[in-house]
């Protein structure tokens, strides 16, 4: 259980680092605009600012996505990581998310789904990862292959006995030929 506590202790400190740099960026957009007389430049500054303080706070989101994520990959709960990976996606598209998305997804069961995500991300992906990720997607591929092939056997079995509940029911001769009672011959006698 120590884990947990200095995973509460991890996120106190990330929270204390983007606090301290948001005040820096406020505090230094502050000087600039006061040290500017140009009120264009003035706003162009206060905008940078802005769009870097919203930069920081969806990058601490996400990382505190990613990692309750990884908390619940590793208790099992591949649902429940794979939105918390999706959501940190969202707020940063990191490609290398895409490749936990593509874990989760697997784990899950989803095969399709996760032959998607890891397509997405081999792009991203250099040298020996690439080969490895390579390897890895023609192997989804036969599995998801395997799994339709399955899924169509499973619809026409599924199909017949339909037919056969509705009536129009196969006999099986052989069986009924052999089921038949014996019946003993009678000499016919002519008159």
């Amino acid at each position: 259980m120590a884990k947990s506590t200095s995973s509460g202790v991890a996120r106190g400190l990330w929270s204390f680092v983007l606090m301290a740099c948001v005040a820096a960026l406020l505090f230094a957009s502050s000087i600039s605009a006061a040290q500017s007389t140009d009120s264009a430049s003035t706003d162009s500054a206060a905008s940078v600012s802005a769009a870097q303080v919203e930069r920081a706070r969806k990058d601490a989101l996400a990382r505190q996505y990613y990692r309750d994520g990884d908390e619940l990959y590793l208790k099992g709960d591949y649902e429940g990581a794979l939105k918390a990976f999706q959501e940190a996606y969202k707020l940063s598209a990191r490609p290398l998310l895409l490749f936990n998305i593509h874990n989760a997804l697997e784990r899950a069961g989803r095969f399709e789904e996760a032959l998607d995500a890891l397509n997405r991300y081999a792009p991203h992906a250099e040298g020996r990862e690439y080969q490895s990720i390579v390897a890895r997607i023609e192997m989804l591929e036969r599995r998801v292959s395997d799994l339709r092939m399955e899924a169509e056997k499973r619809a026409a079995t599924a199909a017949q006995r339909e037919v056969s509940a509705a009536g129009e029911v196969a006999v099986d001769t052989e069986s009924v030929v052999a089921e038949a009672p014996v019946v003993a011959e009678v000499p016919v006698v002519a008159e």
